[in-house]
């Protein structure tokens, strides 16, 4: 859990340990079915968050069909679909879609979140897009009386294949008819028109005057040649200072009293093209009331034959944002790194979503961010090691074109960023690691983190080739599955304090047997316990969520968990 997230909830005097531990719906359901007492307790529980996947044979349900049982108990409802392809789709089945959604929610008297998430990846699937469209859906949403939070993600297309103007308007969702929300997120949208989103927001902003949590990110194209992590941005770059200027527009407003802001694509935080530089965004979010900042800082470019640019963001503008505890970027370059180090004294959580290498420019930015006392590092790499640390790696034939995250490197195979931030205080970390080359010095490192609880281990993003992890250790061990079992057993044992290891695919509850003495990471036997999590309890921990490839409009994805 971040800080601002809201606390789990205390029934029968249970600890919030407890919850972690039995937030699996599996387990859930045994409880459900243990007695009548447990089944009065937690049968609220069990349904009041529901995930649906549309398919196929969503559009064979007829009127009749009974409704199912939990509708009353919903809180909380995610719509999302469980193929990428759908056999035989035809926009025809939109309108089959939608009324099949709203049906659903007109029988849920206490739902008050709703998500929805498409992937526009194939043309033929860019229609689905406009379910969220359906104005009976849309008023149902804006009319249930317990409604506060809504979210769409309408996942990448590449604008390039689909200029068509129809694309244009089908990853958005109307907004304008939302009253007192407490969250609202827009991710990956695409309006043909910047002034329709601008216009539908601010009058949705006047609207939700107790909004908490705001993210926005557009829809953008990628340079496919290099990464996706690096943008092509044709259109307009200060759509966030004209929804400053248009909401402080009206003098009775006052700014945003919000916990949470994401800015993703699109939304940069530029000097101001007019006369008076002044700090647009202070008119918009009362900024020293922030409690968590995600903004996306990577590489960009204006036309196809342009040379890369970091996108330069105005820091100064959050000097403000003093009482930060989570902050997430994608480059830690110079402007980030004074802003950090001189306006978040007070910070504790810091995502890096971007993947860097270690080059020398990029693992010294770690050295500078030692006054830092974090308890949260989420960090990505992306390079290979080298078989030789002399050997050259290289990503791209024009290096003077390429963004500086993928230059070509002479890379130190050992190192890692706790090389350089030392991580002492730290109970959650996520890092990307080469198990053949990187263990040995982490085992150090993982002994010298006496607080750390959650462990999260995935591959590095541009050299994962062949299994994960990789072994060097077990003579006959070959399971990829295996070999991370063991992992966390070793994980568990440099670090007592260690609650629970995800290693790429699987996640573990790990424990030490008390009173057994283990005197070398060889002897361990039976005495380190592994429980491996369900698949949704993996997903209830928050560490655990946040996809190394995943992204919504540039921002981390902490997935909500539609792939249950």
């Amino acid at each position: 859990m971040t800080s601002t997230d809201p606390p789990l909830p205390k029934i029968c005097g249970f600890p919030s340990e407890i919850w972690m531990g039995i937030a699996g719906r599996r387990n859930l359901e045994n409880l459900v079915a243990t007695c009548r007492t447990f089944r009065s307790i937690f049968t609220e529980f069990r349904d009041r968050h529901q995930v649906i996947s549309l398919h196929k044979h969503t559009v064979k349900t007829r009127p009749e069909d009974p409704l199912p049982s939990w509708l009353a108990s919903t809180q909380t409802l995610d719509v999302g679909f469980g193929e990428r392809r759908i056999d035989g789709y035809k926009e025809g089945w939109n309108d089959i879609y939608a009324h099949h959604i709203t049906k659903l929610i007109k029988a849920m008297p206490n739902l008050n979140s709703f998500s929805f998430s498409v992937d526009n990846t194939f043309q033929e699937l860019n229609g689905l897009a406009l379910i969220i469209q359906s104005e009976e859906l849309l008023t149902t949403l804006a009319t249930c009386p317990k409604f506060l939070h809504l979210a769409a993600t309408f996942w990448h297309v590449n604008p390039d294949q689909f200029h068509a103007p129809a694309h244009g308007i089908r990853s958005y969702i109307p907004i304008k008819g939302f009253r007192n929300l407490k969250s609202l997120e827009i991710y990956q949208f695409r309006q043909a028109d910047d002034n329709v989103f601008i216009s539908e927001l601010v009058q949705t902003l006047y609207n939700c005057p107790q909004l908490k949590k705001l993210g926005v990110g557009q829809e953008c194209d990628f340079d496919q040649l290099y990464s996706h992590e690096y943008l092509l941005h044709y259109d307009n770059t200060d759509v966030l200072e004209q929804i400053c200027k248009r909401y402080s527009a009206n003098e009775s407003t006052i700014p945003l009293e919000l916990t949470t802001l994401r800015l993703g694509y699109g939304m940069f935080l530029f000097n101001s093209d007019s006369a008076v530089n002044e700090n647009y965004l202070s008119k918009l979010v009362k900024l020293d009331g922030l409690k968590a900042l995600h903004i996306w800082n990577g590489a960009i470019k204006r036309e196809e034959d342009d040379d890369w640019s970091v996108a330069e963001h105005k820091w100064s503008m959050l000097k403000e944002c003093t009482a930060l505890r989570h902050v997430e970027v994608m480059v830690l370059n110079d402007g980030v790194l004074k802003w950090l180090n001189h306006h978040c004294i007070l910070i504790e959580e810091l995502v890096v979503t971007g993947h860097f290498n270690k080059e020398e420019g990029d693992v010294r930015a770690w050295d500078k961010l030692s006054s830092l006392k974090l308890t949260m590092l989420v960090v990505h790499e992306s390079t290979c090691p080298c078989e030789d640390d002399g050997d050259d790696i290289e990503y791209a034939e024009d290096e003077e074109h390429t963004p500086g995250i993928l230059m070509g490197i002479r890379g130190t195979r050992k190192i890692s960023v706790l090389d350089r931030y030392f991580g002492f205080r730290l109970t959650r970390l996520s890092i990307c690691m080469t198990f053949k080359y990187q263990w040995k010095q982490f085992a150090n490192h993982l002994r010298a983190m006496p607080k750390l609880t959650q462990l999260h281990i995935q591959y590095r993003y541009h050299c994962h080739a062949g299994q994960f992890p990789d072994n060097s250790r077990w003579g006959g061990v070959t399971s990829p599955k295996d070999i991370a079992w063991l992992y966390a057993r070793l994980a568990k044992w440099h670090c007592p304090s260690l609650q629970y290891v995800a290693i790429g695919s699987w996640a573990w509850h790990v424990k030490a047997e008390p009173g057994v003495e283990l005197r070398s990471e060889w002897d361990i036997g039976d005495g380190i316990k592994l429980r491996e999590l369900y698949r949704d309890e993996m997903l209830s921990i928050e560490l655990f969520r946040y996809d190394r490839e995943g992204r919504k409009a540039g921002l981390s994805d902490v997935r909500p968990g539609l792939e249950l």
